[in-house]
């Protein structure tokens, strides 16, 4: 669900951002409950990220909120590993954010900077792969249902 999010920023398209944003959100939360210490802490924060996704009102507002995502997708991935994900990169642009710099996430090496959309699409300083965590915390585990544990 992130993906699309990414996409639609970098092509510009505030109406299909939002609509992605909107089925992140959803699929956020249509996750079974975790019981992880861990999880449940970066859970919390995700959540109002999200939360601030869901009330932007322009593209400004939802790229500042993705950049904090983006950020946070990156600790759950360095934290809990990729699991399905496939490849992943992480790729920084120092010129997000009058100089601040912000990172996101894709499954390519070809920067599409969501950050500057079409003005800036190549803009990139730093492309990293994100590898498998060693020795992170494990992936968290749904909480079984009653019927489930019966099985």
């Amino acid at each position: 669900a992130y993906q699309p999010l990414a996409q639609a920023l970098a092509d510009d398209d505030f109406a299909r951002a939002r609509k992605a944003a909107a089925d992140l959100v959803a699929a956020a939360q249509g996750q079974p409950p975790i019981k992880h210490a861990r999880w449940e802490r970066e859970q919390a924060n995700l959540a109002r990220i999200l939360e601030q996704m869901a009330g932007a009102t322009d593209i400004g507002q939802l790229r500042m909120a993705f950049a904090l995502l983006s950020d946070q997708m990156s600790v759950l991935l360095e934290t809990f590993g990729r699991d399905e994900a496939g490849r992943v990169y992480q790729l920084h642009c120092p010129m997000a954010f009058q100089g601040r710099g912000a990172v996101w996430l894709q499954d390519k090496k070809e920067a599409a900077n969501p950050y500057f959309g079409s003005s800036m699409r190549s803009c990139t300083d730093r492309v990293t792969p994100i590898e498998e965590p060693s020795g992170a915390a494990p992936a968290p585990q749904a909480e079984k249902t009653a019927d489930e544990t019966r099985k």
